[in-house]
């Protein structure tokens, strides 16, 4: 029941909003059955930011590979917040 709930809610997703100010990252999973990597691509094209793919991974990516995970937004975060502060200052 949650799946098709699920189903409906995305199909009813509208992108709307601007790009936000600040940097953003976009974390999609190659192996994910749930949300189609046409999906992710089509939140980064709209929001911007930068885009990271796990190669394997299914939906539950921080269950399946939380180290991967953290360490993947901990090094985005430092090198992206450093060059927004230069960019700022």
């Amino acid at each position: 029941m949650n799946i098709f709930r699920q189903t409906l809610a995305g199909m009813r997703y509208n992108l709307n909003g601007e790009k936000p100010k600040i940097p953003i990252l976009v974390i999609g999973s190659k192996g994910d059955r749930m949300v189609s990597p046409s999906c992710i691509e089509k939140l980064h094209k709209h929001f911007g930011g930068d885009l990271i793919w796990h190669p394997t991974s299914g939906h539950g990516l921080p269950l399946d590979e939380p180290e991967w995970l953290s360490e993947t937004v901990a090094k985005w975060s430092r090198e992206s917040f450093k060059n927004f502060k230069k960019k700022i200052a």
